[in-house]
């Protein structure tokens, strides 16, 4: 029988088992660390009712729900759980801390140099994530092609959970970096990229409020805006080393034999003196107080984040699984686990993955019947440990232009 001849029509009455599927599936697959579309999941109802209506009398046939009924209930049921919500006044200063949190971003005046490669990938944007009530940063994101909302997610992923890395990485760093967690706001500018909904359903899932700030120039932005010229201030003087540029466009990125430029790890390890050791350290003159100290005074109950809350804060997309595995930006990605998913549970071979834009060695994907994420190395791991997307897309253009 064909679908089309179930499908509800607008102005009928739902039956109460369609509802009540419709509701279990949303509970199921919507509300968790890795929520499926509202495609995937009005095709798991259509799945549900079909199989309900193989049992039942052909009089007694379930209608199947349209899309939009679907969206609605998702919306209705995410209303129900979520409450009312406190509203937050920005113009008011925090009262404790992850109260409120800003989103600030600059461009860092030196020019970056991939870490084994060397390549030049140009002038960073640093995004930056900052507690209002200590002004202690509580993560940040160093991107070169990003778009702002995805860089306000990277930040989210770093300022979420411990630095439990930075002794081994960086290990000349004195203080720990003790701030950090999930803010109930963030405070964001009033770019477009701010009003997408994949921006907003990202927060949403994780409970963050999300806050336009005021056009108009607040005591804040004078703040951050002196923050960030501190942070200038500070790499001026590390900006010394030399880079063969022969096989780049010298126009394009304006090096020459007198360019001084800085390894990408380099950089980041500056960053992690500058936040930890420096500025979470320095008093506030009007309040004798340091940001640490702040924290420390009221600090908030932390915990590590699982796992996969932290993937699915990553991008997105759709890919198809063919014998290679999934093709992502002309390199594959293949595993058992995911063969075994394609061959013995999906209908379909297309499916979402995320993707971490700093590290193109892997991809996850979501396996929802065993309810975790697959790992799925890239075939090349020699090329793609360690390297970024925007410097893979460097050498792909290089690599074109031969």
């Amino acid at each position: 029988m064909n679908r089309k001849t179930f499908l509800n029509t607008r102005g009928t009455k739902i039956h109460p088992d369609v509802e009540l599927i419709i509701q279990q599936t949303i509970d199921e697959f919507y509300f968790r660390s890795e929520p499926l579309s509202i495609q995937s999941i009005h095709e798991l109802v259509i799945e549900r009712i079909e199989g309900t209506n193989k049992k039942r009398d052909i009089e007694e046939q379930l209608r199947i729900p349209s899309i939009s009924t679907i969206k609605n209930r998702t919306n209705i049921i995410s209303n129900q759980r979520n409450g009312a919500k406190k509203k937050i006044d920005i113009r008011k200063t925090a009262l404790y801390p992850l109260q409120k949190a800003w989103v600030e971003h600059t461009v860092l005046d030196v020019m970056v140099v991939d870490n084994n490669k060397n390549i030049p990938l140009g002038k960073p944007m640093l995004t930056i994530i900052i507690d209002e009530f200590s002004e202690y940063p509580l993560g940040y994101h160093l991107s070169f092609d990003l778009p702002l909302s995805d860089s306000v997610m990277q930040a989210l992923r770093h300022a979420m959970n411990p630095k439990h890395y930075m002794k081994e990485k960086y290990p000349t760093i004195v203080s720990e970096w003790e701030a950090f967690g999930k803010p109930e706001a963030l405070v964001v500018d009033n770019g477009k990229e701010f009003f997408n909904d994949s921006f907003f359903d990202s927060c949403s899932k994780l409970g963050i409020n999300i806050y336009h700030r005021p056009i108009e120039k607040s005591e804040n932005k004078e703040k951050i805006e002196g923050f960030f010229r501190t942070i200038v201030q500070q790499l001026s003087p590390v900006n010394e080393m030399l880079v063969s540029s022969k096989n780049f466009d010298n126009e394009k990125y304006k090096l020459n034999g007198r360019t001084g430029v800085i390894r990408l790890n380099h950089l980041h390890e500056l960053l992690h003196i500058w936040f930890v050791d420096i500025f979470a350290q320095g008093l506030y003159k009007d309040i004798g107080k340091t940001p640490s100290k702040l924290w420390n005074q009221l600090k908030p109950l932390q915990k590590e984040f699982p796992y996969e809350s932290m993937i699915a804060l990553l991008p997105k997309k759709i890919g198809t699984i063919s014998s290679k595995g999934i093709r992502h930006l002309h390199l594959f990605y293949q595993s058992v686990e995911l063969q075994e998913l394609s061959l013995n549970k999906l209908k379909e071979k297309r499916v979402e993955f995320h993707f971490d834009t700093n590290d193109m060695s892997a991809i996850y994907v979501y396996d929802y019947f065993q309810k975790k994420f697959i790992v799925v190395p890239c075939e090349n791991q020699d090329y793609s440990e360690g390297l970024s997307e925007h410097a893979h897309g460097l050498i792909l253009n290089a690599f074109n232009d031969d």
